[in-house]
């Protein structure tokens, strides 16, 4: 069985994926909850069983998984958290791959499980009296993992054998080449209860430090990035390092406002710094300003595109509003400004990629 979302619908295809909290979020994409006692998945038979993609939390007092006989459950690219303790327990088979559990206790309860394969994933705990796995038999591969909270890794690591682990603990307790005694704050976006944000921080010890998985991985994170295939990062998400670029005022399209100075536009609003002593104004309501920007190249997926711009010596009743334009095409239009101030049209990814030519990206002022 295979369960997923449909075409589109998962917290790894929304628009901002890269750029949203990765933990728990309806509004994300498609989410499974359990407002009650009961347990989320439970089967009475041996089964394999494939979950894709999901949100998935539990609420407090049961875990989220149980099998009653044999089976295998595979966990991939998807969310899993509980409101109280364990997140899974009593899977006699589970293989965990580009995922995230987090919870309040032990994470993932394997005292029923006879084998265990965890592959660039995320486990963490709020809590600091109990391990993150718990096993007491069967033995489990474990590779790349991010492992945080809690009062140990494992409460019993000679069952297990891997590689390339993190954790806030003295020691993972298995395998080699591990990252220890590392700050959990440093390594993630937020920890905040209710506010969480697993993505990987820059700086943190989790970067570079992991294995290849290519088999499990097909060298992509948990939504979707593509991972070093030398230098992975640990846990679910692949740290990417963002390259900025910047462009400003190059020309002019349309004068309809008038310069402070001379006859060029563009360069009254081309500084680094604000500075008023030159600037452009209109006289009257619906003047059009429109000047062109420097050939920018296409912005990473994920990312924003922000347009700063100040705002001075307005009148009351006075407006003015600010447009990313692409040739004619609007592409984006800012809130009418009735202010002073310094303000910022930002642009998210899931607008900026109906662009087709970045090197004819515009701004458009218009009074009103």
């Amino acid at each position: 069985m295979w369960l997923t979302t449909a075409t589109g619908a998962s917290f790894t295809d929304n628009a901002n994926e890269l750029t949203n909290a990765l933990a728990y979020s309806t509004a994300n994409g498609v989410a499974i909850r359990m407002t009650g006692t009961d347990r989320v998945f439970e089967f009475s038979g041996g089964i394999t069983f494939r979950i894709t993609g999901l949100q998935i939390k539990g609420n407090t007092g049961t875990s989220i998984f149980s099998f009653n006989t044999g089976g295998l459950i595979t966990v991939e690219n998807s969310i899993v958290c509980s409101a109280d303790s364990t997140v899974l327990t009593s899977v006699p088979v589970l293989q965990a791959v580009n995922s995230l559990f987090y919870n309040t206790g032990t994470v993932l309860d394997f005292t029923s499980t006879a084998r265990q394969y965890l592959y660039n994933s995320t486990i963490y705990s709020t809590s600091t009296s109990a391990p993150l796995l718990s096993t007491t038999n069967g033995d489990a591969n474990i590779y790349s993992c991010a492992f945080f909270g809690g009062n140990a890794v494992a409460s019993a690591s000679a069952f297990f054998v891997g590689s390339n682990n993190a954790t806030n603990q003295s020691s993972v307790g298995f395998g080699s080449s591990n990252q220890v005694s590392l700050t959990t704050a440093n390594q993630f976006t937020l920890l905040t209860s209710g506010s969480e944000d697993f993505r990987t921080k820059a700086g943190a010890a989790l970067i570079n430090n992991g294995i290849r998985q290519q088999t499990y991985t097909n060298d992509l994170d948990i939504v979707g990035q593509t991972r070093s295939i030398t230098t992975p990062t640990i846990g679910a998400w692949e740290y990417i390092s963002i390259t900025y670029t910047y462009a400003r005022p190059s020309s002019d399209i349309t004068t309809q406002w008038t310069p402070s100075t001379g006859t060029s536009h563009f360069a009254m609003i081309d500084e680094v710094t604000a500075d008023d002593a030159d600037y452009i104004s209109a006289t009257a309501a619906g003047q059009t300003d429109e000047v062109k920007l420097a050939a920018m190249v296409t912005p990473q997926a994920g990312t924003s595109v922000a347009i700063g711009y100040r705002v001075q010596g307005i009148t009351s009743g006075a407006g003015v509003t600010v447009s990313m334009v692409q040739g004619t095409t609007v592409i984006a239009t800012d809130t009418t400004r009735t202010a002073n101030g310094d303000y910022t049209l930002t642009v998210a990814s899931g607008t900026w990629a109906s662009v087709t030519d970045w090197t004819d990206i515009r701004l458009r002022f218009v009074s009103t």
